[in-house]
């Protein structure tokens, strides 16, 4: 079975389960670029980046032993917080203003994984 051609996540996985004794959903796991078309270079990497919504700290995980830099955008794409970082990193979102914003990852491989955060 092969994966769709484009989702909203880089991992899709979906449960197996069956109803009248017929299998539906098999387990899967797809590895895909986000629809917005930016090629990613996440194979091998495990991305975490959490609490989602944030409070007052961002947390970012990555499973590598890459340089790697965030970059975390207001909704007007303006850069809000850079760093560069090997396997772990906190974000301290203290002061900045409720509301939606955005993050990258990437590595020198290029992309590794973009997504949303909202601060409560």
């Amino acid at each position: 079975m092969s994966g769709p051609s484009s989702c909203f996540e880089y991992f899709a996985s979906l449960s197996s389960f069956e109803q009248d004794d017929i299998g539906l959903y098999p387990d899967s796991s797809w590895n895909c670029d986000i629809i917005s078309g930016v090629k990613s270079s996440l194979e091998g990497h495990r991305v975490f980046v959490y609490p989602n919504p944030v409070f007052d700290q961002l947390n970012v995980v990555v499973n590598n032993n890459e340089l790697t830099d965030i970059f975390l955008y207001d909704i007007a794409s303006r850069v809000i917080n850079q760093k560069k970082f090997i396997g772990s990193v906190s974000l301290n979102t203290e002061d900045l203003s409720k509301g939606i914003y955005l993050y990258e990852l990437s590595n020198k491989n290029g992309v590794i994984k973009q997504g949303k955060i909202v601060k409560e």
